[in-house]
């Protein structure tokens, strides 16, 4: 008896021992699993170009080698804050938990023709990924989404739906001048003008527009001219009535908002 029972004990101790460690592993595949990303073969590096199919239109980006710049508009940088935020995300995105398997499911989730499309290109112009983005999902920051090729809709906790809803793509930053090389500001309205020798406005020094037009920008009779001296090199700006002004090729708008805060700085 004592034998039978001791042989039982061994017996059971064996077999929870075995249960621990399948309870182990399952939980160890888990957290891979969980650690999983949308796309884990990619990388930054590998994505050159970047087209947006989106509610407000369609939008491609390319890199130049150092900046994002709009594809068929390669004199125009794309905020490159708002791009890297989203390939960030996109790239740190986990595979979410599966809803469905269901192409008929799509439109439910937003997936079908309404989605908004990621698709990322490599320097060769060869696809390496599409990604169709659909509704918020639960308290909205997660997404529903899907991929190239694939039926599975899935939820992801990545709030994709703000970061594809830019007012602009572009790089509305004109110029950002140190005030440490400055040595003379100047601002036009009219025929009036008012000069600092010193304690430069900071809205003259890292001037913004509201937007950039993709359009041709012929700009005369300027209401508002700001000229910025350098370091002995003058960069100057001439804003027309209807907010146009160009520098470097870039046709930039700014609002009248805008031009009424450049012209309070003149007493």
């Amino acid at each position: 008896m004592n034998r039978a029972l001791v042989g039982l004990v061994l017996i059971l101790a064996a077999v929870l021992a075995g249960l621990v460690w399948r309870d182990q592993v399952q939980k160890k595949r888990s957290l891979v699993r969980n650690t999983e990303t949308l796309f884990n073969n990619m990388e930054l590096s590998e994505i050159s170009e970047l087209n947006l199919e989106l509610p407000s239109g369609r939008v491609s980006f390319s890199f130049n080698g150092q900046h994002w710049v709009f594809k068929h508009h390669p004199k125009v940088r794309a905020n490159a804050v708002y791009l890297d935020v989203l390939l960030q995300t996109l790239l740190k995105t986990g595979v979410g938990t599966l809803v469905s398997e269901n192409a008929a499911d799509h439109e439910q989730y937003g997936l079908g023709s309404s989605a908004r499309v990621i698709i990322a290109r490599d320097a060769a112009g060869r696809e390496l990924t599409r990604l169709y983005v659909g509704k918020p999902a639960g308290d909205f920051r997660s997404t529903y989404v899907r991929l190239r090729d694939e039926t599975k809709v899935r939820f992801v906790t990545a709030d994709l739906i703000p970061l594809t809803s830019r007012a602009t793509w572009a790089d509305t930053s004109v110029w950002q001048v140190p005030e440490s090389g400055v040595t003379r500001a100047a601002l036009k309205i009219g025929t009036e003008e008012r000069v600092w020798h010193e304690q430069f406005p900071g809205e003259l020094l890292d001037l913004h527009a509201s937007d950039v037009s993709f359009e041709s920008c012929d700009v005369q009779n300027s209401e508002v001219t700001i000229q910025i001296d350098v370091e002995g090199v003058a960069i100057q700006l001439g804003i027309d009535m209807e907010g146009r002004a160009i520098y470097q090729d870039v046709c930039y708008l700014f609002s009248q908002a805008a031009i009424d805060k450049l012209k309070a700085l003149k007493p």
